[in-house]
């Protein structure tokens, strides 16, 4: 369950450009989204210490926003495009450089 979405940002847009460094350095992790729920279903615990279920099952929505501090921690936003893997993979490399060099291993 969840919510997909992509987005074409102009990286000539002062704030467009800071949001896609963000994302793609990993400082901007996570999602929040502003909603008004239409249809749910609420389960209400036996247990008096347990919390009760709720599920979305139907909505409105209003807006969609990457966040680094997300209001839902499991939410999630990356950067895909084609120099991202590339980016990827030395932000790796370099993190187990730093690592090997941490231990001694050359």
């Amino acid at each position: 369950m969840g919510l997909w979405f992509s987005a074409d940002l102009d990286p000539s847009n002062t704030d467009a450009a800071l949001a896609l460094s963000s994302i793609g350095r990993r400082e901007t992790v996570g999602m929040s989204f502003g909603f008004r729920p239409t249809k749910e279903n609420r389960l209400e615990p036996e247990d008096y210490n347990a919390l009760p279920e709720r599920t979305i099952l139907e909505a409105e929505l209003f807006e969609i926003s990457a966040v680094i501090r997300p209001a839902y921690p499991q939410s999630y936003v990356d950067v895909m495009r084609s120099d991202n893997a590339a980016n990827a993979r030395r932000r790796l490399i370099e993190k187990m450089e730093r690592e090997h060099k941490l231990r001694g291993i050359r």
